[in-house]
């Protein structure tokens, strides 16, 4: 039996197997883990672990995350790096904004351009824990806007009938967890991150209004931007008034 097999077998018969500080650990219902069982685990525990580190999706998506942000930030004097934690502080930080919907900080309590970026204390913490990373061949900025575009129209469609993601948020269901991270990652690379999120939602809610789900280039000219002086008036997202 390969390890992939094992696992596979374990997972119907109800046994999760999951890593703790990169110990193999395992929860059964009871007289699911018999000695015959747990003999196969221990045999396969070298491969498992592997496994298990594999289908970590930080561990997953780390790579091409990496990637993408390197090239984002390959004319800064100060070379950038990634790491997972600084990603999930973006996403959820009311300080940070660049990846937020409107560009505006809830503390300051009015509207400001995405390009001027407000960074918290943690966030600067995180900075001093960055790993260094190897110099890349470039993203040209066609091969950008094109992965932006790649990674919005599977989201795009996927939120058009969901009701549990909001893209305001950067809050997604299993289902969209991928679709919507890899889109949020590849907005780091755009200094109108909130523009383009703008014109995402816009095409989300036209859709479920019009039936119309065909997906439109976000630099196409055609969808309007927001005006970056006007208040937020109304939430825009997955909420029961907006579902058509």
């Amino acid at each position: 039996m390969n390890t992939a097999t094992l696992y596979r077998d374990l997972t119907v018969q109800g046994v999760t197997l999951y890593l703790d500080g990169g110990a193999l650990r395992y929860r059964a219902p009871k007289g699911k883990m018999t000695p015959d069982v747990l003999a196969n685990i221990k045999t396969h525990k070298v491969e498992l672990v592997s496994l298990l580190a594999t289908n970590d999706h930080c561990k997953k998506y780390i790579n091409n995350i990496e990637s993408i942000v390197r090239e984002s930030n390959r004319e800064s004097d100060n070379i950038s790096t990634w790491s997972m934690d600084r990603y999930a502080h973006l996403v959820t930080c009311h300080q940070c904004e660049h990846l937020a919907l409107t560009g505006s900080c809830s503390r300051l309590g009015k509207r400001v351009k995405p390009q001027a970026l407000r960074e918290c204390g943690s966030f600067q913490l995180l900075k001093k824990e960055r790993p260094q990373i190897e110099e890349v061949k470039p993203y040209t900025q066609d091969e950008l806007n094109r992965l932006l575009n790649q990674a919005a129209k599977p989201l795009y469609h996927h939120l058009i009938d969901c009701e549990q993601c909001s893209l305001e948020d950067a809050r997604y269901c299993v289902d969209g967890f991928v679709l919507g991270n890899s889109f949020d990652c590849l907005l780091l690379c755009f200094d109108d991150a909130a523009d383009k999120r703008y014109k995402l939602m816009n095409q989300v809610i036209k859709a479920r209004v019009s039936g119309r789900r065909a997906f439109e280039s976000l630099f196409s000219d055609n969808a309007p931007l927001p005006r970056q002086d006007a208040p937020i008036t109304r939430k825009w997202g997955n909420t029961a008034q907006y579902n058509v």
